[in-house]
């Protein structure tokens, strides 16, 4: 997992852009879309340093949203709901210099004070040469395919960070089977999720492609915390069958669904030769997945 670095222009505005309806609305949409998208896939924690977060709480020179009381009390909470639960402070950025960027990065009024804080965290994130998404506000989204260049005079080679322009291009760097795949029997719906994008990137279904809706038992949920070698081949086997009929899926050679021999209203499909998904249906368009039967696990009626 790549971790991200957020441009000033993404959580601070100019005086004057604030003042313009169009900027304004344009700033919070891609605030708040890029905020949401983090916090629903969790596949990236975004770097930060007690420096900007002054200019964003405390500092006398504070964002117009965090001065303007209706929208401070629209915005605050969310903020710090979607914000702070993804961010990590990274120390020690008061102890480094700036860094150089090239092409120049846009920032005005009081994004332009918070500039060199950012570029302090860049020269820190340099020298743990890590690699990093860099997720851009308003003011930067014009750059060109060649995207911004770090480097500074003390470590090498230059950081060009992967750039993330609009909110809708996170979920392009999910991974379903790692990042959205539960560690406990609560992240069902995140399971979930794992599927229709699965359904989506390779069988080209969207979720209203999708016949059954599915609920999962606490068994299910056990089983699958537990998986670790079959998780691409369990996704795929679970999205091929929920956008089949019946009848489609028992004739697939793939799926080769059938009922369980001796346990009346359960129904099985392959993942693999030697792993299988049991289920039944709740209703005609509800699937509840039962059990999931790993290589060597019994599985009833083989």
């Amino acid at each position: 997992m790549d971790n991200t670095v957020c441009d000033p222009s993404l959580l601070f505005i100019s005086e004057e852009e604030w003042l313009h309806e169009e900027m304004r609305d344009k700033f919070l949409s891609l605030l708040l879309s890029h905020l949401q998208e983090i916090d629903r896939y969790r596949l990236t924690r975004l770097y930060w340093s007690h420096e900007l977060e002054a200019y964003l709480w405390t500092h006398p020179q504070l964002p117009p949203w965090r001065r303007d009381r209706d929208w401070r009390v629209r915005l605050v909470p969310i903020i710090v709901r979607l914000f702070n639960a993804n961010r990590t402070i990274l120390e020690g950025c008061e102890a480094v210099d700036v860094c150089a960027v090239e092409p120049g990065m846009n920032w005005k009024g009081s994004v332009t004070k918070a500039g060199p804080c950012f570029l302090c965290l860049m020269h820190l994130v340099m020298q743990r040469s890590e690699t990093v998404f860099l997720c851009l506000g308003t003011g930067n989204l014009g750059v060109g395919p060649e995207g911004f260049r770090f480097r500074c005079d003390c470590h090498g080679p230059n950081l060009k960070p992967v750039l993330v322009k609009d909110p809708a291009d996170w979920v392009g760097h999910v991974r379903p089977e790692i990042d959205l795949w539960p560690a406990n029997h609560e992240e069902a719906a995140r399971f979930e999720e794992a599927i229709k994008l699965t359904a989506k990137r390779r069988l080209g279904k969207g979720e209203g492609d999708l016949l059954y809706r599915i609920q999962m038992g606490p068994e299910w949920m056990a089983d699958v915390v537990a998986v670790n070698a079959q998780r691409r081949e369990l996704l795929g086997a679970l999205a091929k069958r929920l956008i089949k009929s019946q009848a489609q899926a028992t004739r697939d050679h793939g799926l080769k669904d059938e009922p369980v021999r001796g346990d009346a209203g359960v129904r099985r499909f392959r993942v693999t030769k030697e792993t299988r998904v049991h289920y039944r249906y709740t209703d005609r368009a509800t699937i509840k997945l039962l059990r999931f039967y790993d290589a060597g696990e019994h599985d009833a009626g083989l």
